[in-house]
């Protein structure tokens, strides 16, 4: 028992040794670098508070000049998603660089400012994605609601591909080989590709509508045998109003790659008629009938007169073919004023004598010579 508690006791003497050695050590260290430890300090602390000043200056500067989608105001939102963790880094490296001190200390501080590095780089580049997209989104005259789905899957897709990179990359620096993890992060992505096209088509299609805008919410369209006014543009489908009343969802992608005819987008209409008068009428007559037309035309309203000719002899009528447009694109006023100029056409012709033309034949019977 008394040689258990020798041993004992002489094994604390010599961890008392070893401890004393090593605070004599750290004492020695301290005494040693404390008047650069101090200098470099305060050095840091110098860098810090010129960066906050500096960054505080620059984001007053910009307000006062930036205007919504400037480059001005990209910069102030890239600099309002700066860091204080990363300007703090970044001073006390430069006190680490002045501070000749501890290879360990140094080491650690150069990969935190690193990784933070590449953190701080991201939110920069997150911030432009965000600000370019809100930009864009802000100067659309579409569906509200679509403009916000299409916002909401562009900051997702573009916040997925920021950090993603950011992640390699700081695995990259940090030693760790992300060749097995990028190779198989695009297997995954090919296969969720494949499982997912229709989904991923009619997602794009619906980005492709809002963006390039070949209609907006409540433009009449016909596309292939579907026609309608457009009430909402989905993430996946569009919604159209038939004119018989009922509702009509297309997918997005089908939408798109048939022949869309946007009549909304109509300055004028361009309107085509024929008549026929009866073979009857005398050449002086026939000879005043586009003149009458033309006449009937450019007394109606809302009309701009093309041309007016005797087209072709028909089977059983003469027959004029009238060009003009209506200068606007409502189908009816469109009918209206084609009904103003039927009319002034039926007035003016039972006026002059001349009768329209219906299907007529003529037979013809020979009777044999008696014998």
């Amino acid at each position: 028992m008394t040689e258990t508690f020798s041993g004992i006791a002489q094994k604390a003497s010599a961890a008392g040794a070893q401890g004393m050695d090593i605070a004599a050590s750290v004492g020695g260290w301290l005494q040693k670098q404390w008047p650069d430890g101090v200098f470099g300090i305060g050095i840091a602390v110098a860098v810090f508070l010129v960066l906050l000043r500096l960054r505080g200056w620059l984001a007053a500067l910009l307000k006062r000049h930036e205007s919504s989608g400037s480059l001005l105001h990209i910069f102030a939102r890239m600099l309002g998603a700066t860091s204080t963790l990363f300007l703090l880094l970044v001073a006390f490296r430069a006190g680490l660089a002045v501070w000749d001190g501890s290879p360990t200390l140094s080491l650690v501080v150069g990969s935190a400012l690193v990784i933070f590095g590449f953190i701080q780089v991201a939110l920069w580049a997150q911030e432009l994605a965000l600000t370019l997209i809100g930009d864009v989104a802000a100067r659309q005259s579409a569906d509200a609601q679509a403009i916000a789905n299409a916002s909401s899957v562009l900051i997702v897709f573009a916040r997925f591909v920021i950090w993603s990179l950011a992640f390699l990359l700081i695995l990259d620096n940090l030693g760790i080989d992300v060749t097995a993890l990028i190779a198989g992060l695009g297997i995954g992505g090919i296969a969720i590709g494949l499982a997912a096209q229709s989904i991923f088509s009619d997602l794009f299609g619906s980005l492709s509508i809002i963006l390039d805008r070949p209609f907006v919410k409540g433009d009449f369209i016909v596309v292939d045998a579907f026609m309608g006014t457009i009430e909402r543009v989905g993430l996946k489908t569009t919604r159209i109003r038939a004119l018989s009343g009922e509702q009509i969802v297309i997918a997005n992608s089908k939408l798109l790659d048939g022949v869309i005819h946007n009549y909304q987008r109509l300055h004028e209409r361009r309107v085509v008629f024929g008549i026929g008068i009866t073979y009857e009428t005398p050449a002086a007559l026939v000879k005043e009938v586009p003149q009458l037309l033309r006449t009937a035309v450019e007394d109606a309203p809302e009309t701009r007169f093309d041309r007016a000719h005797f087209k072709s002899y028909g089977d059983f009528a003469l027959l004029f073919e009238v060009v003009y447009y209506v200068k606007t694109p409502d189908y009816n006023r469109y009918m209206d004023v084609q009904q103003i100029i039927n009319e002034t056409i039926f007035e003016t012709f039972a006026a002059k004598g001349i009768a329209f033309a219906y299907p007529t034949q003529t037979l013809h019977v020979v009777r044999p010579n008696a014998a």
